[in-house]
């Protein structure tokens, strides 16, 4: 029988997949596919832009995408980003090397996850939003179709679909790469489903950090349902009964700072502050990181993760707004202190927590 905390997980996968929205954008880390014998042919950048220059399906599909994801449907979305696909890329080189005990792992982790997506598509962060198509683009290391997502409240996101052509001719995508997170949707779901299959036999320290995980799963699914309800100081009192090393995690460490956002510029620092001395590099968190400096009044250091990230997407209008906005604002506070105005920012601030005064 497999255990419970094997559906637990297989769901929790699913739902630590947010577009991780901000109101400041930066890149991503740099993966390589997964081994594939699908049959499965990825599409060139050469391949995608001379479909785009034709009256094909997919330039048809992708202002259907752009009109549906506005209005708020799922539809076009869901039925292009082929699940099939995506957990295929998942467990298959994981299952061909397994036996009983992994097999009925993966059935339980795709039973799961596509329960998990039933429940909320991975389109659900777009919805409603500006959605709009830029060009084709290589991010993550492969290539795809690159999408920008703007909010009215400030939400900002880019997301990339890996365009596949299968065996029997059909088109779509069998992956998805989150710019605000920096890594593909195969990627954050394969910690999990890994962590599930070592588990079954652990071995060394991985099966040691495997089994503290599952054995602190009821508390961090209690954290995922408080975030979910907006209980903020719940979900940082319940991760703080986490052992260190499942506290570290790169996915507890998300939802540990998503709460603090909502909670105090003091704790958000705290948080942040800890991310930053495991993962140093602005491109594995590049929303939240420009939007960071940018609550911290670091100015200069929000405008060159923005600039970056503009280089690396191959341009974008929206990106040069936000860099000329926050330019301003940089010379508003710079002729406010001329003026007599407050030195340094507010009490609260990032910057003054992180310094300590």
């Amino acid at each position: 029988m497999i255990p419970r905390c094997v559906f637990l997980l297989a769901g929790l996968c699913s739902l630590l997949t947010p577009a991780a929205h901000a109101k400041s954008a930066s890149g991503e880390t740099t993966v390589s596919p997964s081994p594939d014998g699908s049959g499965r042919k990825a599409w060139t950048l050469e391949e995608m832009a001379r479909a785009l220059d034709e009256d094909s399906p997919l330039k048809a599909w992708i202002s259907r995408l752009e009109s549906t994801v506005a209005q708020g449907s799922s539809a076009e979305f869901d039925a292009f980003l082929n699940a099939d696909w995506l957990l295929d890329s998942i467990t298959r080189p994981v299952a061909n090397g397994g036996g009983s005990e992994v097999a009925a792992v993966q059935t339980a982790f795709v039973q799961g996850t596509r329960a998990s997506w039933a429940h909320r598509s991975l389109a659900k962060d777009y919805l409603g939003h500006q959605f709009r198509f830029l060009r084709a683009h290589s991010l993550g290391g492969r290539p795809g179709l690159l999408f920008r997502s703007a909010g009215d409240n400030g939400q900002l996101n880019y997301c990339l679909f890996s365009v596949v052509t299968a065996p029997d001719g059909s088109l779509g995508a069998d992956d998805l790469y989150v710019v605000g997170m920096g890594e593909w949707v195969s990627d954050t779901l394969r910690r999990g489903y890994l962590t599930l299959v070592e588990s079954l036999a652990p071995r060394g320290e991985s099966g040691r950090r495997a089994r503290l995980y599952l054995e602190a799963l009821p508390r961090i699914t209690a954290m995922q349902v408080a975030l979910a309800e907006k209980n903020y100081p719940r979900v940082l009192a319940l991760s703080s009964l986490l052992p260190a090393e499942v506290l570290q995690d790169r996915q507890i460490l998300l939802t540990r700072m998503e709460a603090a956002e909502k909670i105090s510029l003091v704790e958000r620092a705290r948080i942040f502050a800890e991310w930053k001395s495991l993962h140093p590099n602005p491109e594995q968190l590049p929303l939240k990181w420009a939007d960071y400096h940018l609550a911290a009044g670091q100015f200069q250091e929000a405008r060159a993760v923005l600039a970056e990230l503009n280089t690396r997407l191959g341009g974008d209008s929206y990106l040069m707004l936000r860099l000329g906005e926050i330019k301003m604002l940089a010379t508003h506070q710079a002729a406010g202190r001329l003026l007599g105005g407050r030195p340094d920012p507010d009490p609260e601030s990032p910057a003054r927590a992180e310094s300590g005064r």
